[in-house]
């Protein structure tokens, strides 16, 4: 076995280092896993944007999974009890103290842990393979892990996900109001929120209602400003762009909010306020332009590139208006046809692992989304329609073709 690995190492927000570590001699209590793959959860990017938790430096990475390379004399069962030998792969949850009130007192309830350590999220110390952004990873003494064996890396993926979600029902079980005829509301539609209604779609729920907030309330702004009611859309896109602390991680750290802005700047514009309309419209053309495959939920999207291009129209700068558009027209042509194939390492459950479309059909749509987008940009009616129309027929619930067509018919 190789005697050195690699990590990629936080070393300070949003700089990331490679670095190589002597693997340590596994103790008798202890194991070491080579890493096969890690999702990406929102809590590694508020890590890498800002270290909110002033954990620099350290190897990032606990929706992982991987394979028993070298184990201690002492292991022999997981938590669950279940026999674990080499070769096995395994998921990992925390690091109970063991010490603490909490451990000792209700010890089958170890995520109460008053010093519970969790891989990912450890600061560097001597072992300093802590985290699955990196070849292995050492698994502790005490350490709760759990044989997945049986399961495809696919599904060992979503593993942790999945567990905050089963747990959440569990939850809202013991309280005695879910039951099988419940009417369920899924505030939020990201992962979790879509690992939500395949869970709650799997416990035989059949009435499950989705909703995303900001989504809603951009539909409303967008009345408001078609009814000339300029005050309360400038309330409406205002709660869009607040962070909604009270659901816990709320929306990414360095989300694009583009539209948000375009609509801020036109409502501003329309109270005759034309310096808030500038302030807005300048921040409506930040952020990356160029045009990315929606694979995954944090993909950069279409529709932010474009209000990238409406509000440079708004500013005056046609070109830089123009550029935005051709980008999403180029790419809807070079990309259209292209045969997809989905690679899940890093990345924090795609759709796809739940809607089971064609990832053909997907790229599809998206392709001809972005020509809409283009083409309607730079004034061409004919072809914005003429795509519209197309996607309507293969996808009505398309999310962002919803959005695009109230633009349209509300004439904004």
């Amino acid at each position: 076995m190789q005697q050195t690995a690699r990590a990629a190492v936080l070393t300070a927000p949003k700089t990331f280092e490679i670095r190589e570590y002597p693997i340590p001699a596994i103790g008798d209590d202890e194991m070491l896993i080579k890493v096969e793959a890690c999702g990406v959860c929102g809590t590694d990017g508020h890590e890498y944007n800002r270290d909110p938790f002033g954990l620099c430096p350290v190897v990032l990475g606990h929706e992982g999974t991987g394979e028993i390379v070298a184990m201690g004399r002492n292991i022999t069962k997981d938590t669950a009890g279940n026999p674990v030998a080499l070769g096995d792969k395994i998921v990992t949850c925390i690091i109970p103290c063991g010490t603490c009130d909490a451990c000792l007192n209700t010890p089958a309830r170890t995520n109460l842990c008053e010093n519970v350590g969790v891989y990912g999220l450890m600061p560097d110390d001597d072992v300093h393979l802590n985290g699955y952004f990196g070849e292995y990873l050492v698994i502790r003494k005490g350490s709760t892990f759990f044989n997945v064996s049986g399961m495809t890396l696919d599904q060992r993926i979503l593993v942790e996900p999945a567990a905050v979600v089963v747990h959440s029902l569990e939850r809202a079980k013991s309280t005695g109001l879910l039951k099988f005829n419940s009417v369920v509301l899924v505030q939020g539609c990201g992962p979790i929120g879509l690992l939500q209604i395949a869970t709650l779609r799997t416990l035989g729920i059949e009435t499950i209602i989705a909703v995303d907030g900001n989504d809603s309330r951009l539909e409303l702004a967008k009345e408001a400003l078609v009814n000339k009611k300029y005050n309360d859309a400038v309330n409406l896109l205002k709660q869009c762009l607040e962070y909604p602390d009270h659901l816990g991680e709320g929306k990414l750290f360095n989300a694009q909010e583009n539209d948000f802005y375009y609509f801020l700047g036109m409502a501003y514009q329309g109270l005759g306020e034309k310096d808030r309309a500038k302030e807005c419209w300048e921040k409506a053309t930040l952020g990356s332009q160029e045009p990315a495959a929606a694979m995954y939920y944090n993909d950069a999207k279409p529709d932010k590139i474009f209000y990238q291009g409406l509000a440079f129209k708004q500013l005056g700068d046609n070109r830089q208006a123009n550029s935005r558009f051709y980008k999403l027209i180029n790419y809807g042509k070079n990309h259209l046809f292209e045969k997809q194939i989905v690679d899940y390492f890093a990345v924090s459950l795609p759709d796809l692992l739940i809607w089971e479309d064609s990832l053909d059909l997907r790229n599809q749509i998206h392709c001809e989304y972005m020509l809409t987008l283009g083409y309607y940009g730079l004034g061409d009616m004919v072809h914005a329609d003429k795509y519209l129309k197309k996607i309507e027929k293969l996808d009505i619930n398309h999310d962002g073709i919803r959005a695009f067509r109230t633009l349209v018919d509300l004439k904004i």
